[in-house]
């Protein structure tokens, strides 16, 4: 066939065009598929690999099998119920699968999807959205489990394969490389279930078969760094909470204020003078709680923010899109933007100075500042954007307060909806915000900015001994 002329992504390794030809195997004719900056480097890896590694595919090693979606109109329960945890693509960070925080539903819904569980040391990849790539796995035995459609299952059937070096190998350069390849779409990237199943990989081997002694031999240098990094991750973590936690001890509230109670209660109901009827807006505890911030200065949100008007979206051959991935709810900061050619949703406009809170993953800590480096960013229209009413507003300590328990409270006991639950701009703007002397909010802020900054610089060394782990994982296994 004749050669063809491809424009590509702006990617420094990227050339803007090449040409290209097509052979009777190649199925797709875009530009991830057939970047022959890409194409090298996965030759030159597996090109480079040591005598005894083997080079092999997913599907031949282990079952690759994808989650269940949630059918409509499921609720999350609470945890404190007898209910299952539903682990989604937020649930798998630093390379395992977070059960504490999962979303829970019960037993009958999962009768409807039983077929899809996860067991101990099955590894999940995210297969769909910004964080495509991202893998973990589930350490010890934690009964049934159920997950998202959005996630693969990789679970090992060949017993000479180690499931804690594979994981290593799925955070590798050679499948993050291959995982950019494969993956297909415009506004929403997705990777098949086949394709995450080709997905080629190395192992050592020794007398036909894997060698599971190296494996363990790499695992055992591979730990002695990553337990660094553990670490230094958990000590991040811990100045974050900190931060997050300082408003309330500098404020001298009652600690009781933050203890949630009355998971379950009775409350005479007058629908005539109630706006709604559902359980977490009634809790006697969302009452008790407002009603101590009430008793010391405060104010409503909306009397110290104003919704910014939404802008036209003026036409460029790229935009930077803000979604709830690219919000960080542990520092409340933007972490990156994603550039797609178009937009195929509502979006709105981004101005700097400002903060912008989601509505259904507010009660997580969606909250972020939006600085001069994101002045004319476009973000998903599940983020609510508000600036300063005036000059004497401290908008940093709003954020401050906005990402408290003080906050985020109020927020979990005002939310609506089964599946995907949000919060309107009117619950938000009835926000309480605890307002002591200005000189006091700008210690908070000074005080939070300098834990965030100290986390980053913990997160930064712990990344250092991530990517030496990388290297020794490279070391072993190419020459």
């Amino acid at each position: 066939m004749n050669p063809v002329m491809l424009k590509t992504s702006l990617l420094t390794t990227t050339p803007l065009t090449y040409t290209y030809d097509i052979a009777d195997e190649d199925d797709r004719l875009d530009c991830a598929w057939s970047n022959p900056a890409t194409r090298k480097r996965i030759d030159d890896i597996l090109s480079r690999r040591k005598k005894k590694v083997e080079k092999t595919s997913l599907h031949k090693i282990a079952k690759v099998k994808g989650g269940k979606r949630l059918p409509s109109g499921t609720l999350f329960l609470s945890e404190f119920e007898d209910t299952i945890p539903y682990i989604r693509v937020g649930d798998v960070t630093d390379m395992e699968v977070n059960i504490s925080h999962a979303a829970r539903i019960s037993k009958t819904t999962h009768k409807i999807i039983q077929n899809y569980q996860l067991l101990e040391n099955d590894i999940v990849l995210t297969i769909v959205g910004a964080t495509i790539g991202k893998n973990g796995i589930l350490k010890g035995d934690n009964g049934t489990v159920n997950f998202t459609e959005n996630l693969a299952r990789i679970r090992l059937y060949d017993s000479s394969v180690d499931p804690l070096f594979l994981l290593q190998c799925l955070n590798s350069e050679l499948v993050q490389i291959q995982v950019e390849r494969l993956q297909v779409g415009a506004l929403q990237y997705k990777l098949s279930l086949e394709n995450t199943g080709n997905i080629q990989i190395l192992l050592p081997t020794k007398d036909s078969i894997y060698d599971l002694s190296y494996q363990k031999s790499v695992l055992e240098k591979l730990n002695e760094s990553l337990e660094q990094q553990t670490k230094l991750r958990l000590e991040s973590i811990s100045l974050i909470e900190e931060a997050q936690a300082f408003i309330q001890s500098t404020l001298n509230l009652p600690p009781e204020a933050t203890h949630e109670t009355d998971m379950q209660y009775t409350t005479m109901l007058d629908p005539s003078e109630a706006d709604r009827l559902d359980f977490l807006y009634l809790n006697p505890f969302r009452e008790r709680l407002i009603k101590t911030l009430k008793q010391h200065p405060h104010a409503k949100l909306i009397d110290l923010l104003k919704p910014v008007p939404q802008s036209k979206i003026p036409f460029r051959d790229f935009y930077q899109v803000v979604d709830q991935e690219q919000v960080d709810d542990r520092t409340g900061r933007i972490t990156e933007a994603k550039e797609v050619p178009f937009l195929g949703s509502s979006k709105r406009l981004l101005k700097s100075n400002s903060i912008i809170i989601s509505k259904m993953q507010s009660r997580y800590g969606k909250v972020a500042l939006v600085s001069n480096q994101e002045d004319g960013y476009v973000a998903s229209s599940e983020f609510l954007q508000y600036s300063s009413r005036s000059a004497d507003v401290n908008l940093k300590y709003v954020w401050v307060a906005l990402r408290s328990a003080y906050a985020l409270l109020q927020w979990k006991y005002s939310v609506t909806g089964a599946s995907r639950m949000r919060i309107g701009p009117k619950e938000i703007g009835e926000t309480i915000i605890p307002l002591p002397p200005k000189e006091v909010q700008r210690r908070i802020v000074d005080t939070v900015e300098s834990k965030i900054k100290k986390s980053d610089e913990l997160l930064f060394a712990a990344d250092e001994f991530g990517r030496k782990a990388a290297l020794y994982l490279t070391d072993a296994l190419q020459s």
